[in-house]
């Protein structure tokens, strides 16, 4: 099969078929010319498992291994997958499950059903050595078919339960839904289903923190309410593509509303909600597409009244950014709110390899990015002003598409892999060889770095770090190793280091309540958060010395003061905040000082002022710059502190 594109890009490729069952059974890629045997840069071999009893079930294309070479016929990857396996892989339901033939197929009905049931990554630098195979997963299944259990190649196990769990509490004996999921360290999440259509009523972490949920009657969310705080979203369809949410996230604040309209074809049009203390009211954005479906313009985040006028900050009007795209569905041009545009042109269509892409930015900086005819980055050249090449990078990739080496102006950065594909080494210029170990299960056992320090990891069954050990050799200063615990959800229950020790405690929510820190021969501090709202947004600190700070917030989770006691007298560090759409656009300090901010259509920050302590004004356009990077900063109040920004051609101050 041969792809060709007016660039004279060709990609070419050879697939040979199954007799009978038109599986692919190998896959020659070749290099760009496509010229002949021996040209290829890589061979994928799928073998199948056609067994008579599959077939017979007409069970076909069950993968049994992928093999993949290279251009020198050198194993680069294998993978082998075995099926339906028996014993502690294939058990029964504790009884007999609703609508379940459970007298033909009961667990002693193995060979046949299809369940893969084991993973192996063989070492392909000792490919015929069975010994050096790793399973990287095991799987187990009960006699519906469902999996009741998986395990990686530590043997760390999380199981399914599928004892049935309905909001009605009655048994059916469906075994058709995960109701108790319990990890690798024995702890435990549930679930509660809704008979008539499965949809999930309850769910309870292993801290315990409980979600339950409604539905209206053509089975859509219609609430979620977290049952350890009283927090909800409820959500309400209007019947022309018009849907409602109304979120509880400050505690007194009322409901924060925000809503979605669709078009015709289920796509977002526009989107807004509450904005808290401004002019208008409500805030919203618009999107439209094009008739492939593609977005064509998106307005900014516009302050609007109930009748979707633009209004007090954004009086002004919508604000648009533009953009096109080529026949290919390639982005082509984004022309931003200021007329200032970004360009992509292609040479190539992308689907026959060897594309080259131009991208410019606003200030003209051109880069060509040139691909292999894989579709792989192989070359990314930077311009100068005049379109000469400045810089080029070129990118070596193995056949299993890592990257092996990187090369710019010289300095390579080379890479090499294991006999599994896990990164083993890593060479910089400046940084020198860097080697990695893994244990079985992919995690990092070892990162040794030029010096010869190493750094040691220790998991849990969970895969969080339990441990890290420094090992370094004479003459570089010695690390201090460091232990970490953890409780049921995950959240890091304390830490020891060189300094001393620190624990953490945490609410049913999983929302921290303490931290103390133990400094060796100097003794304990301790943080408290009091309180969250009902989004989870921190509501007062204590520190060790009983000094207080309270955050609140208005209904969309803003912060919008900051309160004090117990240090000096402070009762408030931050009366008000003020907002925009899309950030803050004043704010009111406790002393009578007001910090003001302004930006442009760009929503750039262009300037920020306290009166009478220090003021900026931003420019982003001085010396053909409208990139996004400041080129003047004007002090408000002493010229002497003004700064001009000047970039080269590829970004550089």
């Amino acid at each position: 099969m041969s792809i060709y594109d007016e660039a004279g890009n060709r990609r070419h490729k050879d697939i040979t078929y199954v007799v009978g069952y038109s599986l692919p059974t190998e896959i020659r890629e070749y290099s760009t010319d496509g010229s002949g045997f021996g040209g290829f840069i890589r061979r994928t071999y799928t073998d199948y498992n056609l067994s008579q009893w599959y077939l017979d079930r007409r069970i076909i294309g069950l993968v049994s291994a992928v093999h993949v070479v290279d251009e020198n016929n050198n194993y680069v990857t294998k993978i082998t997958y075995d099926y339906d396996r028996g014993g502690e892989y294939l058990v029964g339901t504790p009884q007999s499950a609703t609508q379940h033939d459970s007298t033909n197929y009961d667990a002693s009905f193995i060979a046949g059903r299809g369940n893969q049931t084991d993973v192996w990554r063989w070492d392909v630098t000792d490919i015929v050595n069975p010994a050096k195979a790793i399973r990287l997963r095991h799987t187990g299944y009960d006699s519906d078919g469902s999996v009741v259990f998986t395990r990686d190649a530590l043997n760390h196990q999380a199981s399914i339960s599928y004892t049935d769990s309905f909001s009605d509490a009655v048994n059916r004996n469906t075994f058709a839904y995960p109701t108790t999921v319990t990890d690798p360290d024995t702890f435990s999440s549930t679930a509660q289903y809704n008979f008539d259509f499965g949809a999930v009523m309850r769910t309870q972490d292993p801290k315990g923190a409980v979600q339950t949920m409604t539905y209206e009657t053509a089975g859509r969310i219609e609430r979620v309410t977290n049952q350890n705080n009283g927090a909800y979203t409820r959500w309400v369809y209007d019947p022309y593509g018009y849907v409602s949410s109304f979120a509880t996230i400050q505690d007194g604040a009322g409901e924060a509303f925000s809503f979605t309209m669709f078009d015709g074809a289920g796509r977002p049009r526009a989107s807004g909600g509450d904005l808290p203390n401004s002019s208008g009211g409500y805030h919203a954005q618009y999107t439209y597409y094009d008739v492939m479906g593609r977005v064509s313009q998106q307005s900014n985040p516009t302050e609007i009244t109930g009748t979707w006028t633009p209004f007090g900050d954004d009086a002004a009007g919508w604000v648009w950014t533009y953009q096109t795209y080529d026949w290919n569905g390639r982005t082509r041009v984004i022309t931003l709110p200021d007329g200032a545009t970004r360009e992509n042109t292609y040479g190539g269509c992308g689907c026959a390899g060897g594309e080259v892409t131009t991208a410019r930015d606003e200030r003209g900086r051109r880069r060509i990015a040139t691909m292999d005819s894989l579709g792989r980055l192989k070359q990314l050249d930077e311009l100068n002003w005049d379109q000469s090449v400045y810089a080029t990078t070129t990118y070596a990739y193995n056949a299993r598409d890592q990257i092996i080496s990187l090369n710019q102006a010289g300095l390579t950065r080379s890479l090499a892999y294991d006999g599994y594909g896990r990164l083993q080494s890593r060479m910089t210029p400046e940084q020198g060889t860097t080697n990695y170990s893994y244990f079985a299960d992919d995690t990092s056992q070892t990162v040794t770095d030029a010096r010869g320090a190493t750094t040691t990891f220790g998991y849990n069954n969970r895969h969080l770090v339990t441990g890290i050990t420094y090992d370094v050799p004479t003459g570089v200063a010695a690390t201090s190793n460091v232990s970490f615990g953890y409780d049921a959800a995950g959240n890091r229950t304390s830490m020891t280091d060189g300094l001393g020790s620190a624990s953490y405690v945490y609410n049913t929510l999983s929302q921290m309540t303490s931290e103390t820190r133990t400094f060796n021969g100097v003794g304990s501090f301790t943080l408290t958060y009091g309180s969250y709202n009902l989004a989870g947004e921190l509501t007062s600190m204590t520190n060790p010395w009983g000094a207080q700070a309270g955050y609140n917030y208005d209904k969309l989770g803003r912060p919008t003061a900051v309160s004090g006691s117990g240090y000096a007298g402070v009762s408030s560090y931050i009366n008000s905040i003020g907002y925009r759409t899309f950030g803050i656009k004043q704010m009111g300090y406790a002393n009578g000082r007001t910090l003001s901010l302004s930006y442009d259509n760009r929503l750039r920050l262009t300037g920020w002022d306290i009166p009478g302590v220090m003021g900026w004004n931003y420019a982003y356009n001085y010396f053909n710059e409208n990139s996004g990077r400041v080129t003047y900063a004007q002090n408000r109040y002493d010229s002497t502190l003004d700064r001009s920004y000047d970039y080269d051609n590829v970004g550089r101050l």
